[in-house]
């Protein structure tokens, strides 16, 4: 884990703090701000992540950058997912498929590397076509990055990625949340989505209690190693059966 006393100190409270934001731990080593940025709703959660590395039978866990999660309020119900499509893979489009999302083709040539799906193709395109929009999400997703812009059913516009907290700037920050803005902004001037979509059960909850997210996946994983170990277990008495 990166060795910091505390990772949000140099830049990244400072920036919130005189954005106006409050301030408030998440967990352990998590942050939550929340307030109000330029009049529109803002919740940004900020947390580490590491993975599990074994240096021969010691196992230690590895930090690989703290994710970043901002979002702003806006009026539309719909759902909206870019990303560079380097980033995209078979089981992605299964479940954009699944929530009922249809793959978007642009005519911005300045996007053509953006893979993005929307309930509302027609409108996803009303949206971009406004102005500075399409720059926006451009600045928002470089090409060669792991990032994705979302809309979703809650009323809110989201902006994730994962990057060394040490590496983030006051001018990233502020970078990210006017991009953001300009596409919020751009959003609720856009002629509205012709149905107006509820959110699901587990979109409220993990909005509401974003803790439970992260039980849910640590639950998801102690299951994976109990499967696997049970497998495993099976096979050797198998293997001791034979012989």
């Amino acid at each position: 884990m990166l060795q910091v006393q505390d990772p949000y100190a140099p830049e990244v409270d400072p920036f919130f703090r005189a954005a106006g934001l409050s301030a408030r731990t998440f967990g352990l080593q998590s942050r939550i701000y929340e307030g109000r940025f330029h009049g529109r709703k803002v919740n940004a959660t900020i947390s580490p992540r590491t993975v599990t590395r074994y240096a021969g039978e010691i196992r230690h866990r590895r930090y690989i950058g703290h994710q970043f999660a901002l979002a702003l309020g806006v009026s539309c119900a719909t759902r909206f997912v870019a990303a560079p499509a380097i980033a995209a893979n078979g089981f992605s489009r299964r479940i954009n498929r699944w929530v009922g999302l249809t793959q978007v083709h642009l005519n911005e040539p300045g996007l053509d590397y953006l893979e993005i799906w929307a309930t509302e193709p027609d409108w996803a395109r009303r949206w971009l076509a406004e102005p500075n929009a399409a720059q926006s999400l451009a600045a928002l997703l470089p090409p060669d990055r792991r990032r994705n812009v979302s809309l979703a059913p809650v009323g809110e516009l989201g902006f994730t990625l994962r990057t060394g907290i040490q590496y983030v700037q006051r001018s990233d920050l502020a970078g990210w949340m006017n991009h953001l803005f300009v596409l919020a902004e751009a959003a609720d001037a856009a002629p509205p989505p012709l149905r107006r979509i509820k959110p699901r059960r587990i979109e409220m909850v993990v909005r509401e209690k974003p803790w439970l997210s992260a039980i849910v996946v640590l639950l998801g994983l102690m299951a994976l190693t109990v499967a696997i170990t049970g497998v495993l277990f099976l096979a050797f008495l198998f293997v001791m059966w034979l012989l």
